[in-house]
């Protein structure tokens, strides 16, 4: 028996295992509470981003961050919907003292038309802290006029 073959994107508009890398420095960290980093660009009219996974690996630079919420991942900007599972990298990540990974998942969301995906702090800043940020997220654009 031979299997069929669908194809999921006939007419070449969707995007499917896209990877965004970005590191974040530690002047941009200390900032997230009121200037978000934009991890993925907007996709354009009738397009939305559907993260499957984001990747963080913190590369330990000798003073740890201090104080500081959670960096979540979110559309648009700090009030977007959140689109990984965990709710963002928790601050005890960044205070660590070490070279260290973090790993979330692609959240059930209802998903933003043409909005970009950002990291942000919601609510307290980091105030100390020197070390960069590395950030993969492995995402798919899809066409919602298909």
């Amino acid at each position: 028996m031979a299997l069929a073959h669908y194809n999921y994107d006939q007419n070449e508009t969707n995007k499917f295992g896209q990877v965004a890398n970005v590191t974040i420095s530690s002047a941009e960290v200390l900032a997230l509470e009121t200037t978000p980093i934009e991890l993925v660009a907007a996709p354009g009219a009738s397009k939305v981003i559907v993260v499957r996974q984001v990747v963080a690996k913190l590369d330990y630079a000798g003073t740890a961050y201090a104080a500081g919420a959670a960096i979540k991942f979110k559309y648009t900007d700090d009030s977007g919907a959140e689109v990984t599972t965990t709710g963002g990298i928790a601050n005890t990540f960044l205070q660590a003292t070490a070279d260290d990974a973090f790993v979330a998942v692609g959240a059930d969301v209802n998903a933003t038309p043409n909005a970009a995906v950002v990291a942000a702090v919601t609510t307290t800043a980091y105030t100390t802290g020197t070390s960069p940020l590395q950030v993969r997220v492995l995402y798919d654009i899809i066409d919602i006029t298909e």
